[in-house]
Order: C-alpha cells, then structure tokens, then sequence
C-alpha cells in the first residue's frame, strides 16, 4: 500500500471578486480538528500526528521573526484534511494559481510557532514529512499557497519534490527500519545498543551487494570472502537474524534512508569508510581489544513516500497540497452553466462542483455575461472550455443565505457534453448541511 506522509498538502469555496464582505462560517476549516504538537527546538525529533502524519525535525531548525536560530520549545498546529469529506467541510479548492484544475491526495495547514509566534523554517535545514495519503496520484506534485488567500486557495507547483523516485524509498526505508530494527538498533543512529550504531552504514561497506548479502545471512556471508561481515559477526555474541525474503527494492530504500537522515541531521561522513583487508587483519589480531577501539556497525531487518518541506512553508506559506492536474482519456465538456434559482433573494451565494472519484473540488464564478443568477466554471478561470470528462458523477453544491436564514443544495448529475443545471436551494441548518455531507462522502 502506498501511504503519503505530505498536504502534503492538502480545497473548496472560494469567495468571489463579488463577495468581498466576511463570508459566513458555514464550511471552513472551524469544522475540522486542530492538532497540536509540542516538542524542544534543539532536539532532533519525529512526530506522528492523529491523521498519520509522520514529521522528522532536525535540531535548530528554525528561525524567529528577526531570522535568529529559535531556541526554546516549538508548538506545531495541524489541520489535516486527507479524505474528501474534509475537503468538503473545510472549505477548501484544488485549483492552481494559473486557473488550472487538480485533484487531491490530501493536503494539511502548517502553523510552526514559537512563544506564541509564527517561526520560519531554516533555509539550511531539511524538515522531512510523510503523508498517509491512501488515493494517491500516479503523476502527483507537492503545490503549497499561501494562508492570506484563504478559503480562496491558489495552488503554486513546487519543482522541488519527486512523488515516484526517492519519496517513495524514504518512506519505505522509514517503514521497514522502525518495524524491525527498533528493537536491536538505537534510532538515533548514533549510539550503540544491542545492535550497534547504524549512521552512514553504507559507506564501510565495499560494496552494496555485499551490504545486501550480510544482511540476508550475515552467518553465511561470514564464512566466505567477507572480513568486514566477520568483523560483524564477531562484534556481538548476539545472532543476527536473517532476512532473506528483504527484496533489494526493500533493502536499498532501508539504507538510503538512513544516509538520507544523516544528511538531514549534519552528521559527518568522513569518519566513515570502508576498511582494507589489511586493515582488518590487524583488528582481529587485536580481538580481545575489539570493542574498545573500534565503532562498528550492522544492520538487522525483517506503501509510502516522503517529502522535504520547502521553506517557503513558513509565515506566509503554511499550506500544502498533493496535487496532480486534472486528466481525462474521454471527452470534456464544451461548457456547465449553473443556474441558482430566485439568486435576487440570496447573499453569500456560493457553487462548486465536486468530482468524488478524483477528489477535486471547483468554485463556479457568477456569469459575466449579464446574467443574473448564473454561474460559470470557465469564465472565472479564463478557460475555453470547462475539463470535465463527459459521462463521469458529479455533485453540484450551493450555500447562500436569505434574511439570516441558511439555504442549502447537493445535486447529483452527470456530465454532458454541454449543460445547465438549475439548482433549487432549500431552507437548512448548518448541522443538516454538515450531516449531508459525511453522509455522501
């Protein structure tokens, strides 16, 4: 299973150029849980929040206002909105900054505070964070906005995130070395315990192959050409189990993500190398003083990808999204006017479309053309024509209010290739209106 610990990052009603009153709190993000994560700024440290999410912060690495290195203790506040009901009652988007259409993996809000205080992530330091995104995106990017634009969210591509490639090793790396090394090896990667310390483990080994192979069977990789695994063995009375069922798919991403969490944590390499077969033949002759003079390591071992947040995620920044653009093999639709009956009754008249398959959600903008009550989903978007793949479910959807009282529709249709859907609000209640909701999806 492929599990994202990202938004990352990550969608619904914008408020249009019309509306620029306060919008009413019906759907907003007061509709979803704030987590809190509390934890020393000079201490590395990973964290798992409520929704899955896994961060891991190195040591200072943050900055106050006056871009000095933060030291005391550091207060995250999340919002996860991973599944499209959340989406949905957060009042979120998933359109690009350049009016182009996506769909969602997930996406969170970010608060880094200090004393009180937004903090800036340091440009120097690379905070990794994993998502648990269960629908994930074949041709996904990391897209983070900025919080002033909210609900209104404009979703800016980051180039700096690879969904397919070493997102996908980290986090498997990560998985597979907590659930089955936690117990013999030291996490901190730097101290000994029954295992010993596993920090740039694959830099004192000749090759990887010979790496894979010890870790295997480490007895059976001994007892051939091996010194450096008889070193191994003979380091702890210990027995290593084997782990001949670990692919070497499994077994790459476990050792790139350790080099991976050294680097993130400054650790220095150059202590690290592999050792002759000279050099090896004098320690054994010096066995006796082996555990004295010499930091060895080893390794026992018995779906995911992982991101490092740009630090533009900071006072500003504070959203990110999963994204991919909006694809489709089938035909598009031409056109969908959204007609709101008795609109002159109405104020805070708001209309998406929600796409449940894709988890995209999409703001329509009233009509430019003079017509009162109508509601585009090209025209705000300076688009020829609206993506929408004909023959898939849709749900159109329309807030507004008429003398303080809440007027609500959710309409199932189907795209055409051309349309106008009417849509007839009714007298409700926001808990009707959020019951409906979790109800559909």
């Amino acid at each position: 299973m492929l599990v994202f610990y990202v938004l990352i990052v990550y969608l619904l009603f914008a408020c249009t150029p019309e509306q620029s009153q306060k919008m009413p709190d019906i759907l907003s993000l007061a509709n979803l849980p704030v987590a809190t994560l509390e934890f020393p700024a000079n201490r590395d440290t990973i964290l798992t929040s409520k929704g899955g999410i896994i961060f891991h912060l190195p040591a200072n690495a943050f900055l106050d206002a006056d871009n000095k290195p933060y030291k005391g203790e550091v207060k995250i506040e999340l919002i996860e909105a991973f599944e499209l009901e959340n989406m949905v009652l957060g009042g979120l988007t998933t359109h690009s900054e350049d009016g182009r259409f996506l769909e969602s993996s997930g996406m969170f809000r970010l608060e880094i505070k200090g004393n009180g205080k937004q903090l800036k992530i340091d440009p120097k330091k690379k905070i990794m964070l994993m998502l648990p995104v269960t629908n994930s995106k074949e041709k996904a990017q990391f897209f983070y906005a900025s919080q002033e634009d909210y609900p209104a969210l404009k979703w800016i591509s980051s180039e700096q995130l690879n969904l397919k490639s070493n997102n996908d090793r980290l986090l498997l790396g990560h998985t597979l070395l907590f659930m089955n090394c936690a117990s013999c090896h030291n996490m901190d990667l730097v101290s000994d315990m029954t295992g010993p310390a596993l920090v740039w483990v694959t830099k004192r080994w000749n090759t990887m192959e010979e790496l894979f192979a010890f870790t295997r069977n480490s007895e059976a990789t001994a007892l051939g050409k091996s010194l450096r695994a008889r070193a191994m063995v003979d380091w702890d009375a210990s027995a290593m189990v084997p782990f001949e069922d670990l692919t070497d798919e499994e077994l790459s991403a476990i050792y790139y993500y350790i080099d991976e969490t050294a680097r993130t944590r400054g650790i220095d390499s150059s202590e690290h190398r592999a050792w002759s077969d000279e050099e090896y033949k004098e320690m054994f002759a010096k066995q006796n003083a082996l555990r004295e003079k010499y930091w060895l390591d080893s390794i026992r071992q018995k779906s995911t990808v992982l991101y490092r947040i740009p630090a533009l995620l900071d006072t500003r920044f504070r959203w990110g999204n999963i994204n991919q653009y909006m694809r489709t093999g089938a035909p598009v639709q031409k056109k969908l006017e959204v007609e709101v009956l008795d609109d002159f009754d109405y104020s805070f008249i708001k209309v998406r479309i929600i796409f449940p398959d894709r988890n995209a959600i999409f703001s329509a903008y009233p009509s430019k053309q003079d017509k009162k009550g109508y509601y585009s989903f090209t025209e705000g978007y300076n688009l020829a024509r609206t993506p929408f793949p004909i023959g898939e479910k849709a749900y159109l959807m329309a807030t507004a209010f008429k003398e303080n009282e809440l007027y609500f529709q959710l309409k199932e249709i189907k795209i055409g290739d051309q349309e106008r859907e009417q849509l007839n609000l009714e007298l409700s209640s926001k808990e009707a209106i959020i019951e409906t909701i979790k109800t559909t999806f």
